[in-house]
């Protein structure tokens, strides 16, 4: 650390307290400017509303696509050399052919394979997931945030399909800003002190 420090370990701040000075105070009570250098953490709150299924659906595009045509008739459906099938898939179709007498059709599909992850959780797995969907997003939305120090749940909500959580998340966080001054803003500082 270079400069004076205003604050104690383990005091109380708010936004916009100093806590390193760039301007040190002689004995003789005149203040003296000089550089203020750094790293100030702290313990901050947060309360986050998160909510996580009981049933997790996850579908990912493989890259694997094919075309395939097939005949349909009466709600059944015929894959023409269609060798390998894939077994979970999203596709678009084109009808080519289609009679209007009869209920046939030729149609034209865009395969395209996806990769299936299907997970049920207890109330108890949910609520970690939960805890932990909270913690990831929080440190995704403040790249200053070190550690997190305690999660405590507040509310807990569920019905059939999910769980909603209200959190109190304890965080240690780097808290300094950098401000620059002058030595006309020092002066007229001490003025105003006076």
């Amino acid at each position: 650390m270079q400069g004076e420090k205003v604050k104690e370990i383990n005091n109380y701040v708010t936004k916009g307290d100093i806590i390193i000075s760039g301007t040190i105070t002689l004995p003789d009570n005149t203040q003296k400017p000089t550089s203020a250098k750094g790293q100030v953490f702290g313990e901050v709150w947060y309360t986050v509303t998160v909510e996580y299924p009981f049933i997790y659906r996850e579908e990912t595009a493989t890259g694997k696509t094919k075309t395939v045509y097939s005949l349909n008739f009466l709600n059944h459906k015929w894959s023409l050399f269609n060798f390998e099938k894939f077994t979970t898939y999203k596709a678009n179709s084109k009808i080519l052919l289609k009679n209007n007498w009869l209920p046939i059709s030729l149609t034209k599909e865009k395969q395209y394979e996806l990769n299936v992850i299907d997970e049920f959780y207890t109330e108890e797995e949910a609520i970690a997931k939960a805890i932990s969907k909270a913690e990831e997003k929080l440190k995704g939305q403040n790249d200053r945030i070190k550690e997190i120090k305690k999660v405590t749940i507040l509310e807990k909500n569920s019905d059939a399909s999910k769980i909603k959580l209200k959190l109190f998340i304890s965080v240690i966080e780097e808290i300094g800003e950098k401000q620059s001054f002058t030595e006309e803003s020092i002066n007229n500082n001490s003025d105003t002190n006076n």
